[in-house]
């Protein structure tokens, strides 16, 4: 997008992640301060990450993420966007930032299998919902109703024992005096 990256990938270890944003913001915030001559953070929002849970949940994400510039109106086609994977899943395009998902291989035997399958996958989209626009961006985890709502219970419960165990050592702190 013109103003954010859309990503879909797989981790190990979520600070690895944070690792590698952090390492692109700065890169990116000098090369722009540099270019424009000017100097202060450039990246201001945290990047938002949800948890993925099944193959099937992952192939919308990445026809969510093709399908985004259409959506907000920069692109008539996904396969008119500059920075999306669109051509890599459906013409084979060389793309050296791209690993193709399991789920994606899984989608036919050969690659103009695969390739024909993902189009129809999305061309389907596009002509039956493509202005349904799914909120991934803005939620923590993507999944089965029940599957998340589970998640979001444990997330609930660990920020509340986080939060108590802060104010706790938080009061301990200053009750006794800096």
């Amino acid at each position: 997008m013109d103003n954010h990256p859309h990503l879909s990938g797989y981790c190990q270890q979520k600070e690895l992640l944070s690792d590698f944003f952090r390492l692109v913001n700065s890169a990116f915030a000098r090369a722009y301060n540099k270019k424009f001559k000017r100097r202060g953070q450039v990246v201001m929002d945290r990047f938002k990450s949800p948890k993925i849970q099944s193959d099937a949940d992952l192939l919308k994400v990445m026809h969510y993420i093709d399908l985004n510039p259409k959506r907000a109106g920069i692109t008539q086609h996904p396969k008119d966007y500059t920075w999306s994977s669109y051509p890599y899943y459906v013409y084979g395009k060389a793309d050296p930032l791209i690993d193709p998902a399991p789920i994606y291989l899984n989608l036919g035997k050969t690659p103009k299998r695969r390739q024909k399958a993902y189009q129809k996958m999305v061309e389907f989209i596009l002509q039956k919902d493509w202005k349904k626009k799914q909120p991934y961006s803005s939620v923590p985890f993507i999944g089965s109703p029940d599957w998340v709502a589970q998640k979001n219970q444990a997330l609930k419960t660990a920020n509340r024992l986080k939060y108590q165990t802060w104010k706790k050592n938080f009061k301990l702190k200053f009750a006794h005096g800096p």
